[in-house]
């Protein structure tokens, strides 16, 4: 390949060589670096798995035939890890077969050896277009509140998600449990994307979020002057999402009095819009979440056992980040290299000790917390690597950890005061015998000190907890935080 042609680069890029022909790989990188960009070298299949994790590339040349490995057979990997990253092939010994198939495993194009100058970079201007219009669609994605792709290295979240996936093909209401902050508000539209009403509405309503005088009035619509302050009608989520999926969050919060008419509507099909004469048909997929025990909430009569029975047809538990510790680096790397896009902020890398602190944290806010850590530490942390200390600085101001025993508690809660204190006194710990009421205690301090930080704007409180903003409402009526005047 003649290296000496040379057109300005658009953008500088961090790129990827895997190839074990070293002349090869010294070959490219000579081009591309005279065309600006940064190059990083591996000779097999190992040492670019650790290159593309540790360095987070922005365009990848792979090889088809390696040492320890098969580059084709490599990219699914690849492509479930790194779904925005543009994979270029190259090989000396492929077919039209083996082409066709690397481009069905995601590669964006495939380059014969020997390599020609002027086809190099132009796969690469068209790799980092490729890369500029994924970028431009996350950021569209945030701005509308939807998540990227799912980054995941685990055997339980992989099972997960082939739950998911089968449960979607079908009709079936699908009931999405786990702990707050787990992603089962994400994985709902995922089901939807992967089933029959993909090309429908997918809307999306949390109970817990909207006034319990509302909620009815929020999903089944009413007509004009239905009740005080009704002054034109209104078309419900139901039929808003009628032909698609209605997904009610945090469902186990719904009030008991709106439980039977929620029932009826699941098993009839049909919709009474407060104050209207005539029911309304509708067809939709329903899906339902929650981070509450609802066969405990049955028990206890808090929620009716029938429409729990409907609910409760497939069950899917969405496992906690502490059952699945091979997604905390991989989560990690992906914020990393979403937020370099989203804020546009020079890039960070991990190092081991960073590595280290993260895996011995519990995350009992789980993927949510974890990515709000990571955006702080991102945001407030000069560009560079993010070393442990960065990682525990910010940690201390996100205490939130397991209530395993309460000495560990009183100990943490002390080594927190200092960011959080104000000029009140704390209840004292002698007030409380048991361990609940020395955690409810200590949590009571904890989240008022964080309010009273943030002026009481709960939507900035809650970000800096890891917590929803309803779970932070209903934890300030549970302990009757009142805000100073």
């Amino acid at each position: 390949m003649n290296v000496s042609y040379k057109t300005p680069a658009e953008t500088t890029s961090r790129i990827l060589i895997i190839d074990d022909e070293a002349p090869i790989r010294q070959t490219i990188a000579t081009l591309l670096e005279m065309d600006g960009h940064e190059v990083i070298h591996a000779e097999n299949l190992a040492v670019g798995r650790r290159s593309l994790t540790e360095s987070s590339p922005d365009i990848l040349f792979l090889d088809v035939w390696l040492p320890d490995g098969h580059g084709v057979e490599f990219l699914p990997w690849i492509r479930r890890r790194f779904p925005a990253l543009p994979i270029l092939m190259i090989s000396g010994q492929a077919d039209i077969a083996m082409a066709v198939k690397a481009i069905h495993e995601g590669a964006m194009d495939f380059l014969e050896k020997p390599l020609s100058a002027e086809r190099v970079l132009v796969a690469v201007r068209n790799a980092q277009r490729f890369r500029s219009l994924e970028n431009e669609n996350l950021r569209l994605r945030e701005a509308a509140g939807l998540g990227g792709p799912f980054i995941y290295e685990s055997a339980a979240m992989e099972k997960t998600l082939e739950e998911i996936t089968r449960a979607a093909r079908t009709e079936t209401p699908v009931l999405l449990t786990g702990e707050s902050g787990t992603g089962k508000e994400r994985l709902a539209p995922f089901l939807h994307e992967h089933s029959p009403r993909k090309e429908g509405p997918f809307v999306a309503v949390n109970a817990a979020a909207i006034p319990q005088d509302l909620l009815e009035s929020e999903l089944f619509g009413h007509e004009k002057v239905a009740f005080t302050g009704a002054m034109t009608r209104r078309i419900g989520r139901f039929q808003s999402a009628h032909g698609g999926t209605l997904f009610l969050d945090e469902i186990g919060d719904m009030p008991e009095s709106l439980q039977a008419k929620l029932l009826r509507v699941l098993e009839s099909g049909m919709v009474e819009p407060l104050g209207g004469t005539a029911a309304v048909p509708v067809n939709v997929r329903f899906l339902s979440a929650t981070h509450r025990d609802l066969a405990h909430e049955v028990e206890s009569g808090r929620f009716r056992l029938d429409l729990y029975h409907r609910l409760a047809v497939l069950v899917i538990r969405i496992p906690p980040l502490r059952e699945r510790q091979e997604d905390i680096l991989a989560l990690t790397r992906h914020y990393i290299s979403q937020f370099t896009v989203l804020h546009g902020l020079g890039r960070h890398t991990l190092t081991s000790e960073a590595e280290a602190a993260l895996l011995s944290y519990s995350w009992p806010g789980n993927v949510r917390e974890l990515r709000n850590l990571i955006e702080r530490i991102f945001i407030l942390e000069a560009d560079g690597p993010v070393d442990r200390a960065a990682v525990e600085r910010l940690q201390a101001q996100n205490p939130m950890i397991e209530p395993e025993n309460s000495s560990l508690l009183v100990r943490k809660s002390a080594a927190m005061a200092g960011p959080f204190s104000d000029s009140r006194p704390e209840e004292s710990p002698t007030a409380a015998q048991t361990y609940k009421e020395h955690f409810a205690l200590w949590e009571k301090q904890l989240l008022q000190n964080i309010l009273d930080a943030e002026s009481w704007n709960v939507a900035r409180a809650a970000a800096r907890l890891g917590l929803d903003r309803s779970h932070l409402h209903r934890k300030i009526r549970q302990y009757d935080i009142i805000r100073p005047h």
